[in-house]
Formats: structure tokens, sequence, C-alpha cells
């Protein structure tokens, strides 16, 4: 049994790709029909890709959920604003 391997589409491929029958209809068994088509016989058009390690994986996890913490607390402030705002107060910036 072969062991499946992570690759990723250069971006001429999409174009022949979505031109091909197989894309117009939107499915998964179309997608991995035509996925198997090209690994079968254009190999030459994927790239394997390197996953990061798992202390990379780590990092960027927190540094994304860093930036959900500070998009959640400025639409809050800007909520806050926004309300006080109706019944004549102005806040000010922090």
């Amino acid at each position: 049994m072969r062991r499946p391997v992570s690759c990723r589409l250069r971006p001429m491929v999409v174009k022949y790709a979505w031109k091909s029958a197989a894309f117009m209809r939107k499915d998964d068994p179309g997608d991995a029909y035509k996925l198997a088509e090209l690994v079968y016989f254009k190999p030459r058009l994927l790239h394997p890709i390197q996953h990061g390690s798992q202390e990379a994986q780590a990092d960027l996890s927190w540094i994304r959920g860093r930036e959900v913490l500070v998009e959640s607390r400025t639409q809050l402030v800007n909520a806050v604003r926004g309300r006080s705002k109706a019944f004549g107060e102005r806040l000010r910036k922090w």
C-alpha cells in the first residue's frame, strides 16, 4: 500500500483542472478522480510540501490565537464606542 503524500498544485495546474469536465461537477468523487488522474499521469505538475515542525506549528497557534483575541477586543471596543455615541457620549481612545 502506498503512503499518502501531501502535494500542492502549481498555479498553471489550476487552470488545467478547472477546464476539465471532472471539475465542472463540484463534488468530492469528481475532485478525487481528477487529482488521482493528475498524480498518476502528470506527477511533474505536483510537488511535495514540507510540513513545519511541531514547535513551529505551536508557535503559529499562539500567534493566530493572539490575532483572534486582538480582533475580538477591537470589535468589542468599537461596539461600545458606537453604542455610547448613540447616547451622545464620546469615549476616549486608550
